[in-house]
């Protein structure tokens, strides 16, 4: 994510200065698409950030059970066993360094003005 540009030094003296660079993107054999509710982290002993990124749904039922009636019909669903509470289910751990986090940082800013001004947009009509 870094923005840096090669120092002069790092170019032989008569090679050309490239006008643009070209990234490609690759999706790696463990790309998912994951829906975050929230996210939970801090800094590691070696100076990254990291954080989780969950997802949060009510449990999913151990055990549910539904009587056959006489009639041969099935009864309501009843759960016979299930946590309580709310699931957090960590989808992703994410560890970036300080450049990283401030590009990231950034890019989501951007992205949350870009989204409240179309809101904005879209409730003016």
């Amino acid at each position: 994510m870094s923005d840096d540009k090669p120092e002069a030094d790092d170019r032989e003296d008569d090679a050309p200065r490239a006008e643009q660079i070209e990234y490609h993107y690759l999706k790696s054999n463990f790309f998912r698409v994951v829906h975050a509710d929230g996210a939970f982290g801090g800094i590691t002993p070696r100076g990254y950030i990291h954080f989780s990124l969950f997802n949060e749904r009510g449990p999913i039922p151990k055990k549910t059970v539904r009587e056959i009636r006489e009639d041969g019909t099935l009864s309501p669903q009843t759960i016979k066993k299930s946590k309580a509470g709310v699931v957090r289910e960590i989808e992703i751990d994410v560890v970036l360094d300080k450049d990283a986090a401030v590009h990231l940082h950034s890019w989501l800013g951007r992205k949350i003005i870009e989204l409240m001004e179309k809101e904005k947009e879209a409730g003016e009509d």
